[in-house]
């Protein structure tokens, strides 16, 4: 039931009864209540219209209460007491409780109600303001005046409980109506639900799948774009592609944890070099030896990737962490292999998840793509690698190049030097060793032909021809010597 209207009407009427009360004492010259009136009806008037703006109704049935009780009591105290003409007035604040507010107000009004009887009555000669005399003519206008009130707030009531009522009736016929068409339909209208909430069903399944589906394959395409376009993969910066890659795979993946596995071709072992919870529990795996896990890397070399949606059920995982199983936070793992161009494993990418997980295709997809870029990646460091040796290659050629060119000068001219110094020996050959001799050949042929010459003469021209011939013959052996070392340089 709506309080306001009837809240508004209690105000209403009670502005009107202080009105009236305020006229009639101004009429007959009774200021002093005049005054009190008029302040009373001012103040209900606030009320009533903050009422109005605000709609409070607890708290203005609370203040209504308050106001008729303040009013009630003070004029009784006026009008002789327990037996003034306005104390049965008192009844009026319970039944606007008993309208307005709930059980405990009505318990409260009521009780504080009887204390102030009591109060009045055994302390009448200390509370009570005055005293009045014959109060006849006062019991039968406030008896009167309290029936109007009482009657009109029964009406209030019935009036309310006849519409309500009434409009109850005009619901259940608009039930009952309702209720006999539906009963009608009631079996066809079941199995056609049962039909459709199956097909809805089905349907709502299928298309958080396909939605599912959806933004897996957009981020996918959109993860494998964007790693496409990266320098670092055609420059071959393995470190900086193994840290975008991680990267990737926490944004798209979401996962717990991400590991990169490099295989040492001479010891035939996986090792870990990069993780992202390296330090998140004991027992760590750091490496995966090849004779003691084959069915393991079979499995990978079959460009197979390893999907678990519980480790601790999968034969092949046990037998690879039965050493690291201890405090072993996760449950789910997918280990993709990258593989050469003949089908040897270079390294594996490895997502770990603490719940278990079941697996997307996309998500495989988008790992196996992650795999084949890190692979191209690797070929390009390669290339690269290839491509500083052969430039190191040209620079030792060209070293070794300009290097011969300035040993051939070198012993070309030295050639020369040597040419020049054997000129010299052919021209101390042609003319200096033959001047000596052919002086010796001519003391001989004197001496055969007797001549006036005295021996010695002879003698002396002879040792004068031999120290010459002598000295010829040391210059030319120093010569000779001296070509033998620029020959031996």
């Amino acid at each position: 039931m709506d309080k306001y209207p009837i809240l508004l009407s209690i105000y209403r009427i009670t502005i009107g009864v202080l009105v009236l009360l305020t006229v009639s004492h101004y009429y007959f010259n009774t200021i002093e209540r005049t005054l009190v009136f008029s302040v009373s009806t001012v103040i209900l008037l606030t009320l009533y219209f903050l009422l109005h703006k605000f709609r409070y109704i607890k708290l203005f049935s609370w203040l209504i209460c308050i106001s008729l009780y303040v009013g009630i009591t003070i004029y009784s105290l006026q009008r002789s007491g327990i037996v003034a003409p306005g104390t049965h007035w008192y009844i009026i604040v319970v039944l606007l409780a008993s309208f307005l507010l709930d059980k405990k107000a009505i318990v409260f009004w009521s009780t504080l109600i009887f204390m102030s009887l009591l109060v009045m009555y055994f302390y009448e000669d200390q509370v009570v303001i005055n005293q009045i005399g014959d109060t006849k003519w006062w019991y039968i206008v406030s008896v009167t005046g309290l029936l109007t009130i009482c009657l009109f707030v029964v009406g209030v009531y019935q009036n309310e409980v006849l519409r309500i009522n009434k409009k109850l009736n005009d619901l259940n016929k608009d039930l009952e109506f309702q209720r006999k068409l539906l009963s009608d339909q009631a079996t066809t209208i079941t199995e056609q639900f049962e039909e459709i909430r199956a097909s809805h069903d089905q349907l709502e399944t299928a298309n958080l799948i396909l939605n599912r589906k959806k933004e897996k394959i957009g981020e996918v395409l959109k993860a494998m774009y964007q790693i496409t376009n990266r320098g670092e993969v055609y420059e071959g910066d393995l470190t900086k592609v193994k840290e975008l890659i991680i990267q990737y795979i926490k944004d798209y993946l979401i996962v717990d944890r991400v590991t990169f596995w490099e295989y040492d071709k001479l010891e035939e072992t996986l090792f870990l070099t990069e993780d992202t919870n390296y330090n998140s529990y004991k027992n760590i795996l750091t490496k995966v030896k090849k004779a003691e896990n084959r069915d393991y890397f079979d499995f990978l070399r079959g460009n197979e990737v390893l999907n678990a949606q519980d480790i601790r059920k999968n034969q092949i995982l046990l037998n690879v962490k039965k050493k690291s199983l201890s405090n072993y936070p996760y449950s789910a793992l997918l280990d993709c292999p990258i593989l050469g161009d003949k089908g040897e494993i270079k390294g594996v990418i490895c997502c770990e998840s603490v719940e278990k997980r079941e697996w997307l295709d996309e998500e495989i997809l988008l790992l196996k793509a992650f795999a084949d870029t890190y692979l191209i990646a690797l070929k390009a460091a390669q290339r690269k690698e290839a491509n500083q040796q052969l430039i190191n290659k040209q620079l030792e050629i060209a070293e070794l190049n300009s290097n011969l060119e300035t040993l051939v000068y070198e012993r070309t001219e030295r050639i020369r030097e040597m040419n020049k110094k054997l000129t010299k020996y052919a021209f101390i050959n042609a003319h200096k060793i033959r001047g000596p001799l052919c002086r010796l050949l001519g003391l001989q042929i004197l001496l055969q032909m007797d001549s006036d010459l005295k021996p010695e003469q002879i003698k002396n021209h002879m040792v004068a021809s031999l120290k010459e011939l002598d000295e010829v013959t040391k210059m030319a052996s120093k010569i000779l010597e001296d070509d033998e070392l620029v020959i031996s340089k």
